[in-house]
């Protein structure tokens, strides 16, 4: 079987040929809404959970800290990719040496203590409590408090 160009035959017009044979095979244009990169490079994660990116510093979950990690900065976002999954997400720095930082990112690390968990936790027992004294007995003598 032989190869027909249907545009060798003049009995229609271009637009026809393409309407015809042209128009299917056309997929839609991405979205507007789709930032196109400016940067993609590699960092190591500090033991601080920041990475320095663009003269600024941002965070990225504590459970990488030491690890390498991809980093995408488009028009107004920092993504941040570990293993090809994203694990951050920032909205750029506004000026140099700022700090950009997802408290969700140090959730584990510090363990902030309420006002009932202080009041119910025991006492610690100081080493001069051993001797038969207690610091509150030297602040007396000082006049000071303990």
């Amino acid at each position: 079987m032989t190869h027909v160009n249907p545009l060798i035959s003049r009995s229609f017009s271009t637009a026809e040929a393409f309407q015809a044979h042209e128009a299917a095979a056309l997929r839609p244009l991405h979205s507007p809404e789709l930032a196109v990169a400016a940067q993609r490079l590699r960092r190591v994660v500090a033991n601080d959970c920041f990475i320095d990116f663009a003269r600024a510093r941002y965070s990225v979950p504590h459970r990488l800290v030491r690890r390498v990690v991809e980093v995408t900065r488009t028009n107004d976002e920092v993504i941040i990719r570990h293993d090809g999954r994203e694990v951050a997400r920032h909205g750029c720095a506004r000026c140099p040496g700022e700090r950009v930082a997802d408290p969700t990112h140090f959730a584990g690390l510090h363990r902030l203590r309420d006002a009932e968990e202080v009041a119910a936790a025991p006492e610690v027992q100081s080493p001069l409590a051993a001797l038969g004294r207690s610091l509150h007995d030297y602040a007396a003598v000082i006049g000071g408090e303990a």
